[in-house]
């Protein structure tokens, strides 16, 4: 097998290599929306220009066919606030808290078959002189399923470069059966009784005037974005919290990419008695249904009442009955997920660290602030964990 590889410095050459990289997506382990150009060219038009990042992308090609593609870009940085790097990090991450996108499963794709290859041509890039002066590397939710990643570690380990996975955040995923009863049947009885009364509570104060409406690029799309970014905004005041869609840049990128997603984005809103009391933001992509963002209203619903939940429920079973395969509700450990009968997927962050001065400064600022941060618990006590919002589907 001999492959080449090429060093993608611009978003215009990405562009050009689009429809292989689709195809790429379809003959790899790594296929998420997220990792799709129509997500990450969007994000590196809107994030890159704010954080000054230079595009450098690895692909990696088996005679014209794309069979790799490292998706990662240069980010000049004070590491701890201390330490002035380079860093490598993937597209799609790396964002202002405020302003976070939090995409899962993004990272390195390889197409099957040539992981081991792709790995080598990777490690060779990484450790040569056509790459950056990087002290750093670092690539945030990775999908953990896939063996690509330790493939990649353990080549750059064999070359001296100290590279490690962590498992980080997992993801929430329900995997569907054929039948709308046989996915309650997997459920555990409190979970069940909770579907069961959660429809029928609902549909009994809604008193049959419920309505669900899809939308996608199609149909009346920035409509059904209005009412998710009123009923989401709605639905985190209650917390004395402004939502993500605050975030300027964050509402320009879904506005932007749920368009060029295509028939792969859509929106999916609940109506009762004449109002919009609910909506989903929906990816669906590989034949799973992945569920980005929701929000719920708040005044003029009695307590009793959960128009989130039951909105979950109905688009689970439209999921079903459409054949898809699995109703992904990606990260984030709300008590919903597990009722609904969610069980944890891995996610794994890859870090990198190239030999060098910067890098042996990095090592002594992250133990002076584990010594700082240790000082602080013993004079303070040991920081309590605020719980999860356990009500956020309600």
């Amino acid at each position: 097998m001999s492959l080449r590889y090429e060093v993608v410095a611009d978003a215009e050459r990405l562009r050009v290599l689009a429809e292989k990289w689709r195809a790429l997506q379809q003959s790899s382990d790594q296929n998420s929306p997220m990792n799709s150009p129509e997500w990450l060219l969007t994000w590196w038009d809107l994030y890159a220009p704010l954080q000054h990042r230079t595009m450098m992308t690895l692909a990696v090609f088996d005679q014209d066919r794309l069979v790799g593609l490292l998706p990662l870009s240069v980010r000049h940085a004070n590491y701890q606030g201390l330490v002035p790097i380079d860093q490598l990090e993937a597209i799609g991450c790396g964002e202002r808290d405020e302003d976070s996108v939090c995409s899962c499963y993004i990272g390195p794709i390889s197409a099957r078959g040539f992981e081991q290859a792709v790995a080598e041509q990777a490690a060779r890039w990484l450790t040569s002189s056509d790459s950056p002066k990087w002290q750093r590397l670092t690539i945030d939710e990775m999908m953990g399923e896939s063996a690509f990643g330790q493939q990649l570690v353990d080549e750059l380990n064999r070359r001296g470069i100290h590279a490690e996975l962590r498992d980080s955040e997992p993801t929430h995923v329900i995997e569907l059966p054929k039948t709308f009863d046989a996915y309650v049947a997997t459920l555990s009885k409190k979970s069940r009784y909770l579907v069961r009364r959660t429809v029928r509570d609902f549909e009994k104060w809604a008193e049959n005037s419920q309505k669900v409406d899809c939308y996608d690029g199609a149909t009346n799309l920035e409509a059904a974005f209005d009412t998710l970014e009123t009923l989401h905004r709605e639905r985190w005041s209650r917390s004395g919290q402004p939502g993500a869609f605050a975030s300027q840049v964050f509402r320009a990128f879904h506005r932007r990419v749920v368009k060029e997603l295509g028939a792969h984005g859509r929106l999916v809103t609940l109506s009762a008695q004449g109002q919009a009391i609910a909506a989903l933001y929906q990816i669906l992509w590989n034949n799973r249904v992945y569920v980005y963002q929701s929000g719920r209203v708040i005044d003029g619903v009695p307590a009793t009442i959960r128009p989130g939940l039951a909105l979950h429920i109905y688009a689970i079973r439209s999921a079903i009955d459409e054949g898809f395969s699995a109703y992904d509700l990606l990260c984030g450990a709300a008590r919903y997920k597990r009722q609904l009968g969610a069980t944890e997927h891995t996610l794994q962050s890859l870090e990198v660290r190239r030999p060098s001065l910067r890098s042996t400064a990095c090592d002594a600022a992250d133990r002076a602030i584990d010594l700082v941060r240790s000082l602080r618990r013993r004079i303070t006590g040991p920081h309590q964990p605020v719980a999860a919002d356990d009500d956020e589907q309600s």
